[in-house]
């Protein structure tokens, strides 16, 4: 998560609050420069079907909280392996020598659908490799 302060703070006004993740006080947050930037982030991975995240100002706090911004990352695990790297290079270059922009971007051959012009072979024991252009 990513907090800044974007007010010029008068002297009698103070943000604080609390962030928790499902009801447990994950970190306290103290903005008192105008621009300065504070990111908070878990240091274990946060697992679960639901998470609720929430905001609670401070009782010293005269303004409510602020986010700036939000961040998620899921891990997953890919059913199908990465195409061969020689071939990845080989395409990559032949994209880059004659200036192709077919909107090609990411793994050539996966996740199952080639790029637009490519054809691969799927095997389950060898990663996928382009059989023609």
């Amino acid at each position: 998560m990513h907090f800044a302060e974007l007010q010029s703070l008068q002297g009698d006004q103070y943000r604080e609050f609390n962030i928790t993740l499902n009801g447990n006080l994950l970190s306290e947050v103290k903005l008192h420069n105008y621009l300065h930037s504070i990111t908070i982030l878990s240091s274990q991975p946060v697992r679960g079907a639901n998470l609720s995240f929430s905001l609670y100002k401070s009782e010293k706090s005269t303004l409510p909280p602020i986010l700036n911004a939000m961040e998620i990352y899921i891990v997953r695990d890919f059913l199908q392996a990465p195409t061969d790297e020689e071939d990845v290079s080989a395409i990559e270059d032949v994209k880059s020598n004659y200036w192709l922009d077919e909107g090609w971007q990411g793994d050539p051959c996966a996740p199952v659908y080639p790029w637009n012009g490519l054809n691969c072979s799927y095997n389950s024991y060898e990663p996928p490799r382009i059989t023609s252009l």
